[in-house]
């Protein structure tokens, strides 16, 4: 039998394991009349899932009065089943008196419309419901801080304050860059380098600029905020931001990978003052032919920290000597601009980029690429900055222009380091494989071959 023979391959070791579990689900596929296919589970080599999940203590019967006494978790995420918790041990984890006739009524006050914590234990055979650790009451629910923290705990983020042993080292906000470090970088304060962001940005890591040239071609850069120089290998704080590997956008809150006084200070582009990059700057034609290009460190200076509405309604022709022409909610005194530039010069740099960000796109789908968007939503919030709205995001030309020339320095980076770096660079490729749901993407789109623009 088919069991005999994976219990003569499990003493031979992992890899027959394997493959004594492709053998198995091979004989299960869907034959062709079936529209779901059809699978037997042989084993767990190894478990993924969370142990720790947020849900309600069921309600019990407060007289009742036996030992050992068990009650029911039901977890909010509903893919996860039912677990048993010992009473006893949710009493000694509150505090609650162990003995007394009114203890359980205690328990179950105390229990009433709350969100709790708990650790899946190990799901013995012999049971018909894993069993649980009690950890904690997290809060009331509906409410909004209890819900937010119950989320961060069920998907691992950590919202825990940067202590002092992280924030010891960094440099503080009167931090200037000295002479050494503008000599060994490339100095390009003297462009109109702004950034293009949503109206509520407080970290700005990326700002673009353009110049025209007289031969008819264009100066475009890219320029990131150089967090390097202030996170340094091996430090406590880049151990953290790796575990923390991104910050986390919540509707009314942000959970930073880096303390505020980098990614909202020094690594921000923030309007009139001189910041750290990394730049990518091309040639580039009228239609985004990359003619040549240079990479490298630099020293920037921000004029101006425009935002997304500002942008189109410069690319719709609604702004020329001032910013009247578009809505008061938009237009903050960072938008500036600061130094010597004028809205005049600003208006010029949009359209430039404007015009070359078609092109761009418009090269871009006639070599293959694929628009895969989903609705993005926004939240109008209180002056608690609590939610009291919903809309659905617009997308229009000025976030395709930011998108295709961040796209755009993603791929020619790319392409550097893998001319750089032959052996050890990575390259994604999703490559066609045949199986069911590819044939299906590309029998319904048509699609028969997608390839990379030549470098």
């Amino acid at each position: 039998t088919r069991n005999s023979e994976l219990k003569k391959k499990k003493k031979n070791g992992k890899k027959e394991d394997t493959t004594a579990l492709k053998e198995l689900v091979e004989l299960a596929r869907r034959p062709k009349n079936q529209l779901q296919p059809q699978g037997v589970i042989v084993a767990v080599f190894e478990s993924k899932h969370s142990a720790v999940n947020i849900g309600y203590i069921l309600p019990f019967e407060a007289d009742y009065q036996e030992t050992d006494m068990h009650a029911l978790f039901r977890p909010v995420d509903q893919r996860t089943t039912l677990a048993v918790l010992h009473i006893a041990e949710v009493i000694s984890a509150l505090g609650l008196p162990s003995s007394g006739p009114e203890r359980l009524s205690r328990l179950r006050d105390a229990l009433s419309h709350k969100l709790c914590s708990v650790m899946l234990l190990p799901w013995q055979a012999r049971n018909r419901k894993p069993y649980a650790r009690f950890l904690r009451v997290i809060g009331e629910a509906g409410d909004v801080e209890a819900e937010t923290k119950a989320l961060l705990e069920q998907n691992h983020v950590d919202d825990i304050e940067f202590g002092p042993e992280i924030t010891a080292s960094l440099p503080t906000h009167d931090y200037t860059i000295s002479e050494h470090e503008i000599a060994v970088r490339r100095d390009l304060r003297y462009l109109r380098i702004f950034t293009i962001d949503p109206v509520t940005a407080r970290d700005m890591d990326d700002a673009l600029s353009c110049v025209p040239l007289d031969d008819g071609n264009f100066e475009v850069g890219v320029h990131i905020a150089d967090v390097s120089h202030f996170l340094l290998p091996g430090t406590p704080l880049d151990k953290l931001a790796a575990e923390r590997s991104t910050s986390v956008y919540l509707v009314q809150r942000v959970i930073r990978m880096l303390p505020a006084i980098l990614s909202e200070d020094l690594c921000s582009i923030n309007p009139g003052v001189d910041r750290l990059a990394f730049s990518v700057m091309w040639k580039l034609s009228p239609t985004g032919k990359v003619l040549s290009e240079w990479f490298g460190k630099t020293v920037i200076h921000s004029c101006s920290k425009m935002n997304y509405e500002v942008a189109q309604c410069i690319i719709d022709g609604k702004v020329k000597d001032d910013w009247s022409g578009c809505p008061a909610d938009y237009v903050k005194p960072a938008l500036g601009p600061f130094g010597a530039v004028t809205i005049p010069d600003l208006v010029k740099d949009v359209l430039n980029m404007n015009t070359i960000a078609l092109r761009l796109r418009e090269a871009r789908f006639e070599n293959g690429a694929m628009a895969l968007n989903s609705t993005r939503l926004w939240f109008k919030l209180d002056e608690e900055g609590l939610p009291v709205s919903v809309h659905a995001y617009e997308i229009k030309d000025s976030n395709r222009l930011v998108e295709e020339l961040m796209l755009l320095a993603n791929l020619r980076v790319a392409h550097r380091i893998c001319s750089v770096f032959p052996t050890t660079s990575l390259l994604r490729l999703c490559a066609f494989d045949g199986t069911h749901a590819q044939t299906d993407i590309r029998n319904s789109t048509n699609v028969t071959h997608c390839r990379h623009p030549a470098p």
